[in-house]
């Protein structure tokens, strides 16, 4: 009776559900990715009879929404009919789309493809959707997408042609569909907190597919973008965390970790306190005692999970890399011992990090130990230090008189 109980948790309480966050895509996404959501729930046996109610709901909403889009079918069917059966034709399709003639002005004047054919197509595709026809669906949205860039309900077929993809796991179509409809809201200034809620989850479902991290996170840090985030969903935080500790990139430290910091209150986890331990308190104990959680939680987390090993190395080797950028002696041995390399693994390593910021390390074979060299003074550096010097005793004279 009522509203599932998984769906009705405190606001980013994580007492009961192993860091899972379905509940709050759940707000944010269509039924038919919420069901993958809760699929991956089930195999992985988070929940007991608590998702066997919620699966069963949302069961009954998508056969209800598959009812509601049978009612007229027959006519939007007939309405689309002309255009249907073009796009049935491959040779022509093929044809048209190699001279450069598949667009809705050609087909008007060579094929009698009106504008009411292509809404119908439009119209077509959302009740095959609801129909659970994806395959149609998505190649009617993308249809419409392609033929109709200035048609009224042009952002509804980007968001039906991402969707499908996303169901039907067209890997190699997620980042076009989702440039579009990335495009189609952030050049309209109109475009609801709603909509610009579900791009930013949807983008977790393409950028943590295709690994794509720079671009999520670029996505996510717009300052439009960051303010939503915090004010409608800061458990997004999470893959923001995950993506800059998987790239490394250091020069988003201070956006991203001033991010977190703000919204601790709000949303927090192990994947956002790693990322602060790491790379902003160079808090070394805390970053290694969060690992195994980390290990833990992506195996449970549907978009972590794809790139799990990957993922776990990434934050290991970003763990004792900061290590050894920050100590002047390292012991060859342990760090060896901490990443699972040779030693001649160890060794090169050690080199080749120490190179990328430009500085040279000395391996000391007697007792194991690499010895970072001082980087050798610039002559403007030993100017420096002489005005310091100079300006230092004329201070010391001063208050002798």
């Amino acid at each position: 009776g009522g509203k599932d109980s998984m769906m009705e948790q405190p606001r980013y309480s994580f007492a009961e559900n192993h860091y899972d966050l379905t509940k709050y895509f759940a707000k944010h996404v269509d039924n038919h990715l919420l069901m993958l959501l809760i699929n991956f729930l089930e195999e992985k046996q988070l929940y007991g009879q608590e998702l066997d109610e919620s699966k069963s709901i949302l069961s009954q909403k998508l056969q209800s929404q598959q009812e509601s889009a049978n009612e007229g079918l027959a006519e939007v069917r007939e309405a689309a009919e002309n255009i249907v059966s073009l796009l049935l034709q491959d040779n022509v399709v093929t044809d048209l789309i190699d001279n450069d003639n598949y667009n809705a002005s050609y087909l008007a004047q060579n094929h009698n493809i009106n504008a009411e054919d292509l809404e119908a197509l439009f119209a077509l595709s959302e009740k095959e959707y609801d129909l659970q026809d994806y395959e149609n669906s998505f190649k009617h949205a993308q249809a419409y997408v392609n033929l109709n860039p200035t048609g009224e309900n042009y952002l509804g077929a980007t968001m039906g042609y991402l969707s499908n993809a996303i169901v039907l796991n067209h890997v190699d179509e997620f980042e076009t569909a989702f440039r579009l409809v990335a495009d189609c809201l952030e050049s309209n200034q109109l475009s609801s907190i709603r909509q610009r809620s579900w791009l930013l989850h949807m983008s977790v479902f393409v950028y943590f597919t295709s690994l794509n991290y720079e671009a999520f996170m670029e996505l996510l840090l717009t300052e439009r973008h960051r303010q939503l985030i915090q004010s409608e969903c800061p458990w997004l935080l999470r893959y923001l965390a995950v993506a800059f500790v998987t790239t490394g990139n250091k020069k988003l430290t201070s956006d991203i970790v001033h991010l977190i910091q703000v919204e601790e209150y709000e949303y927090t986890d192990v994947f956002t306190k790693f990322a602060v331990a790491l790379m902003e308190e160079y808090n070394f104990t805390v970053a290694e005692s969060l690992l195994d959680s980390i290990e833990q939680y992506a195996q449970q987390d549907v978009f972590l999970v794809k790139n799990l090993d990957g993922t776990l190395e990434q934050f290991k080797t970003l763990l004792w890399e900061n290590f050894c950028l920050a100590h002047r002696s390292i012991d060859l041995a342990i760090i060896g011992e901490k990443l699972g390399y040779s030693d001649d693994q160890t060794k090169e390593w050690i080199v080749s990090i120490f190179d990328k910021v430009g500085k040279t390390v000395q391996i000391n074979e007697d007792n194991n130990t690499a010895l970072v060299e001082l980087i050798p003074r610039t002559k403007h550096e030993k100017i420096l230090d002489k005005t310091k010097g100079a300006l230092a005793k004329a201070v010391q004279h001063n208050s002798s008189l």
